[in-house]
């Protein structure tokens, strides 16, 4: 089967389902807006068709989206050639219009997030133009719960859940950090924009130091984003310099390194679609701290795999690290518990051959 992604090359999301498929067979080609950062797509043959003179970022800007339309030449030329027997477009809207406009069919898109909730509310024309793309689909895929009720107010096509796995041979415990429940590392691994929270994150990290000054507490926050220059002031402003570690944008492939160096991982999100990085924390046994924001709570049980607390609130978060300071078992269990939690329900592998399932129905069908 051949299968066209419209997708930003430079996504690790978008990098693993082309990973996943072509591990299983598939023969597969990526159309991207942007040009490659690196060579990933090498090892498993996939071809790769983006635009190396202008590179574009993927935004929600409307007079963005009507720019795309210079490439749906480029994109037909494309379909042309490689011969698609599906084309899935990640992201509803650029790359949703795109796929859309070029009439090939069968057409898939998967929505990731703002796509869907930002997007349309900025007019009625964005709406518009949203349920113009979703109504050229075949079917609709989302990650989440949440997410897929949002799409359905907007299209009445199918929508579909398909979890965003996580691979548990890759994200696993380290064999040497052990909770030790005086030496505790709190961490992130976010991008550093306001929704995700992370100056919420640094606040209550704040008071938990405060409050524990016979602990050696450290925040590790894995991640660049706009908000850096504004986190590394508030850090300052805090007095926690000495405390407080900024990593950066990490490749994927080391981001399991500095799973290992986290005891406690935090996502105090505003908003979240889904939050794989919770998952990929999970699979590494550690206990979550999470906000009740979008699809999140989707992806823990409280008490049981996590704790998960109320959006912007910093004395909840505080209460959820102290606990698990105050109870080192309890920390522990939750991280077990939580592992077993992702294979079980969030397993990449899991999660490739559903969409492989519903890739072989739309042929059979088409």
């Amino acid at each position: 089967m051949r299968l066209l992604l419209l997708s930003d090359i430079n996504s690790s999301h978008t990098q693993k389902w082309a990973l996943g498929l072509a591990s299983a067979g598939f023969q597969i080609g990526v159309f991207s807006l942007s040009s490659a950062n690196n060579d990933w797509f090498s090892e498993k043959q996939i071809q790769v068709f983006y635009f190396s003179a202008i590179n574009l970022k993927v935004n929600t800007h409307l007079f963005m989206k009507i720019r795309y339309l210079r490439y749906l030449k480029y994109l037909k030329k494309v379909i042309e050639n490689f011969k698609p027997d599906i084309l899935h477009a990640h992201y509803a809207t650029s790359y949703g219009l795109l796929g859309a406009l070029s009439g090939f069919k069968p057409l898939l898109i998967s929505v990731w997030g703002s796509d869907v909730f930002d997007f349309p509310g900025k007019s009625i024309f964005h709406k518009s133009v949203l349920r113009y793309n979703l109504n050229h689909a075949e079917r609709i895929y989302s990650a989440s719960n949440v997410m897929a009720e949002v799409t359905k107010k907007i299209s009445k096509k199918p929508t579909y859940l398909i979890p965003f796995g996580v691979d548990t041979d890759f994200f696993h415990p380290s064999d040497e950090k052990k909770y030790s429940g005086k030496k505790i590392t709190i961490g992130t691994v976010k991008a550093l924009e306001k929704v995700y929270g992370i100056d919420i994150l640094i606040k209550a990290f704040k008071i938990i130091v405060d409050h524990n000054p016979e602990l050696n507490l450290k925040l590790l926050i894995v991640g660049g984003g706009s908000q850096l220059i504004y986190l590394q002031k508030l850090t300052e402003q805090l007095l926690l310099r000495d405390k407080v570690t900024f990593a950066g944008r990490i490749d994927y492939k080391d981001i399991p390194m500095y799973y290992k160096q986290i005891d406690i991982f935090a996502n105090l999100s505003r908003h979240e679609s889904f939050g794989v990085s919770v998952l990929e924390a999970m699979a590494c046994g550690k206990p979550v701290v999470i906000s009740a924001a979008g699809g999140l709570p989707e992806l823990v049980n409280d008490g049981e795999t996590g704790l998960i607390v109320k959006p912007e609130n910093e004395k909840a978060a505080v209460n959820a690290f102290q606990r698990l300071l105050d109870d080192g078992q309890l920390a522990i269990s939750l991280g077990i518990n939580a592992r077993e939690h992702v294979k079980k329900k969030f397993d990449w592998n899991k999660s490739v051959e559903m969409m492989m399932k519903h890739y072989n129905e739309i042929l059979t069908h088409t």
